[in-house]
């Protein structure tokens, strides 16, 4: 399967939610949104096929007509700039390979936190070191990623509260009549 392909089932996958987000570099090249969301290489459109406006993916776009300050706007995002997607469950994929570098190297300090104790010290300090994206490939090396797949979030469970035999409610737990 393309890397193309993957990313639409994926985010046709998550369409069937109730929403998704994607995030894109903007200072890509066929990219059609707003003014003030351009050059900026981490976007976050929230998508779905319950919006007033029209919304459309195909095997080269998303097109999505999406409201900016209450007034609609066409988008255009090409699948190839596309770099992440996380449903309305909390589910997250990145394809690193069209993660920008400045993306990337939060992506794996996030990543290396959560590894943290099968780091070696050189490991360690080539991490805090990472100011540049020339320093990004060394740390590739350190962290290894691929298609990086959270798991959803977990929801909070509601608070119990258990009454022995005999006890009183709580005030605010009290059945109104």
């Amino acid at each position: 399967m393309t890397k193309s392909k993957e990313k639409i089932e994926k985010i046709n996958a998550y369409l069937e939610e109730e929403y998704m987000l994607i995030h894109f570099d903007a200072r890509k090249s066929g990219i059609i949104i707003p003014e003030h969301l351009k050059n900026n290489p981490t976007v976050t459109l929230k998508l779905s096929f319950r919006f007033q406006g029209g919304l459309e993916v195909t095997a080269d776009r998303i097109w999505a007509s999406l409201s900016f300050s209450g007034k609609f706007f066409d988008c255009y995002i090409p699948i190839s700039a596309i770099w992440g997607a996380t449903s309305s469950s909390g589910a997250n994929t990145i394809w690193p390979e069209d993660a920008p570098p400045e993306v990337m190297i939060q992506v794996i300090q996030s990543l290396a936190v959560q590894q943290n104790k099968d780091l070696d010290t050189e490991s360690k300090e080539k991490i805090k070191g990472v100011k540049s994206k020339r320093s990004l490939s060394a740390l590739k090396e350190v962290v290894p990623i691929g298609a990086q797949k959270a798991k959803p979030i977990k929801k909070a469970k509601k608070p119990t509260t258990a009454k022995k035999k005999g006890e009183a409610r709580p005030n605010h737990l009290k059945r109104i009549k």
